[in-house]
């Protein structure tokens, strides 16, 4: 292949860098003319340019196409950082700040999202890949990455989440919509669109609490802890408390629940008074519950009392039951 330059309206085909001018190809015929010399130094000059145009394409589709994935162990508490200038996924040690190649290159062109899978995979949502977006799949413990989903609705998805179910929601700046894709096969499926988005970038999914659990005792002093579903009295049941869980000031008592799933509107009071249940030297709040409002049957081996503290956070405690049959 010569190598060219644009001079007076044609491109000039040469021989060699210093001697251009050999042929000439014009648009209106295709085809290429001996024509004389050209001015040395005009000729020179545009055709470094023509070399520079070659060099340049060359260089950005080298870059393209190389890709680099390397083999990562991430661990607990590593910092990854998505860098769409370096088209590169970066680990970074928190203590040390040391950096680590995660991928670059290859079909990654302005990588801008960042989720993890529950398997410890990424997944990485390119604004500008594969001519219209796309979500990769990196596994950085065996240095692969693959496309998840691209085409279809993706206009410039810059961002993206994913749902407890596993499926990715992905923002999408140009499409102006939110977009579900499976995960496995990559189908697309608009969520929502239009409305007040005008250019969607980011996206998060309120993850739901994190429940504590907490011991308590059904029938304190009693044992097994037996009842009779269409009893009228009413179920004691103690909330222990330990060092870090002090029950009589944590716990909000209008959020107890209790009975066979945990869900039973059965609280009729909790007492004033806190007690020391299993003698532990901490004070243990005793609450009481209407029987019949427990939902117990027979068979139920378990009874669940679920609440919330005083900030909200949602816990969670079991105790056995012996279901007794009325006399």
């Amino acid at each position: 292949m010569r190598p060219f330059s644009w001079i007076n309206g044609s491109w000039v085909l040469g021989n060699d860098l210093w001697n251009p001018g050999s042929y000439v190809w014009t648009a209106e015929t295709s085809e290429e003319k001996q024509v004389g010399k050209v001015t040395q130094a005009a000729g020179r000059t545009k055709h470094l340019v023509g070399w520079f145009v070659l060099v340049t394409v060359a260089l950005f589709l080298s870059l393209v196409r190389a890709g680099e994935v390397a083999a990562v162990t991430l661990n607990t508490g590593d910092i990854l950082v998505v860098d769409i200038g370096a088209r590169k996924v970066t680990r970074v040690d928190q203590v040390t700040g040391a950096q680590t190649l995660v991928s670059s290159g290859g079909n990654f062109f302005h990588p801008s999202g960042l989720a993890i899978e529950a398997s410890g995979t990424l997944l990485v949502a390119d604004q500008n890949a594969l001519g219209g977006g796309a979500v990769f799949r990196v596994e950085p413990g065996i240095g692969s990455r693959t496309t998840v989903s691209t085409g279809g609705f993706f206009g410039s998805p810059p961002g993206l989440a994913i749902e407890a179910s596993g499926t990715i929601l992905v923002a999408d700046t140009n499409a102006h919509a939110v977009i579900r894709v499976d995960p496995v096969t990559g189908a697309q499926t608009v969520v929502f669109s239009g409305g007040s988005l005008v250019q969607p970038a980011g996206i998060a999914i309120v993850p739901a609490p994190q429940v504590i659990t907490v011991a308590i005792d059904i029938k304190p002093g009693s044992f097994p802890n037996s009842i009779n579903p269409q009893s009228k009295s009413k179920i004691p049941v103690a909330i222990l408390s330990s060092p870090t869980f002090a029950a009589p000031s944590d716990v909000d008592d209008a959020s107890l629940t209790f009975g066979r799933v945990g869900n039973e509107q059965s609280l009729a009071f909790c007492s004033p008074s806190p007690q020391d249940v299993n003698g532990d030297g901490l004070l243990d709040l005793v609450c009481h519950f209407n029987t019949q409002q427990t939902g117990f049957q027979k068979g139920n081996t378990v009874g669940v009392l679920k609440g919330k503290t005083m900030d909200g956070i949602p816990f969670k405690g079991t105790d056995s039951v012996n279901i007794v049959p009325s006399k």
